[in-house]
């Protein structure tokens, strides 16, 4: 048994399809960065945003002193301070919300590498749903004479086949390549390459392969010609990372964001219950304000000093 999550826009609530993780693992860790357990592509959500830890039978989510925040069922957590979760939760990271699902079966949990298919999903689907239209994922030619061709991967479910047939989308004139050397399957998470039964194999990155989830920047070698593969979701999820947090359309601002981040060591020498919070600003009241008070205190003690003298006169 385990804790699972399902994502879904703080706009629309909805998108094409769940968006599920699920976890077998003590520490579950939420934020943009690439060493989030849930990666959420969007600058309202910090590097490490949260983390949800098993404490006994039942799990508890601490926000990292993050540059939004972290609310549960609308509720605001205070940062570093943990906060019990049940069943049927609903967790708002950015503009993201999530609903947790706790003591559920879990029969394949998350990868690193099906983190990063997610994150690709939902820069297409709720960051970015054009991104698929404009600049879908695509295959080009690095050397020989059909270098700078180029096969563009259509929205998913597609699937496409690269080979020295006449039949294949991507057609390569190499006596190296099969007729039908390899396939391109694209579906919601992303770009598969298979090896078709060819006769000299696939190698990406220096390492033969059977069937691989492309990422951004992989190189594959089919005899003697070189392919890139270009993957925009990976590239905005890149860039993503290295911008600065933006508060969110809900957050309330008293001037430009200026804090001192958390920093979080995910490592055993630390106790993953605390993180080392930018000490608290003290808010000052506004000049005009100031006066006020001040005013009224004087009027206050100038009333009280004549009814005093009005008694001791009336005494006499």
């Amino acid at each position: 048994m385990g804790i699972g999550f399902t994502v879904t826009s703080a706009w629309s609530q909805k998108t094409t399809n769940e968006i599920t993780y699920q976890f077998e693992q003590e520490r579950v860790v939420i934020g943009r960065g690439p060493g989030s357990d849930v990666r959420l592509p969007d600058r309202t959500v910090s590097e490490i945003h949260a983390f949800i830890r098993l404490e006994g039978n039942a799990y508890i989510i601490i926000d990292n002193d993050s540059t939004n925040g972290t609310s549960v069922n609308g509720v605001a957590l205070v940062p570093g301070k943990q906060k019990s979760l049940t069943n049927g939760d609903s967790i708002e990271i950015g503009e993201y919300v999530l609903t947790i699902h706790t003591g559920v079966p879990i029969a394949l949990p998350t990868s690193a590498e099906r983190t990063a298919s997610l994150a690709r999903r939902l820069i297409r689907e709720i960051r970015s749903p054009s991104i698929s239209e404009i600049n879908p994922p695509k295959l080009t030619i690095r050397n020989g004479k059909q270098a700078d061709q180029f096969l563009e991967i259509p929205p998913p479910p597609s699937r496409l086949l690269v080979g020295r047939s006449p039949k294949c989308q991507l057609v390569i004139d190499d006596p190296d390549v099969s007729r039908e050397h390899m396939e391109l399957i694209r579906d919601l998470d992303g770009v598969i390459a298979r090896n078709l039964d060819s006769k000299n194999g696939i190698v990406v990155n220096n390492q033969p392969i059977s069937e691989l989830r492309l990422r951004n920047g992989f190189e594959l070698e089919l005899g003697s010609t070189i392919l890139r593969f270009e993957e925009p979701a990976d590239l905005s999820i890149h860039a993503l990372s290295d911008q600065p947090d933006l508060p969110t359309a809900r957050s309330v601002q008293d001037g430009p964001f200026d804090k001192g981040k958390a920093i979080l060591r995910l490592d055993s020498a630390v106790n993953i219950g605390t993180s080392a919070a930018a000490p608290m600003k003290r808010t000052k009241l506004p000049l005009a304000t100031a006066d006020i008070v001040v005013y009224l205190i004087a009027g206050i003690i100038a009333v009280s000093s004549i009814a005093g003298l009005i008694v001791l006169l009336s005494t006499d």
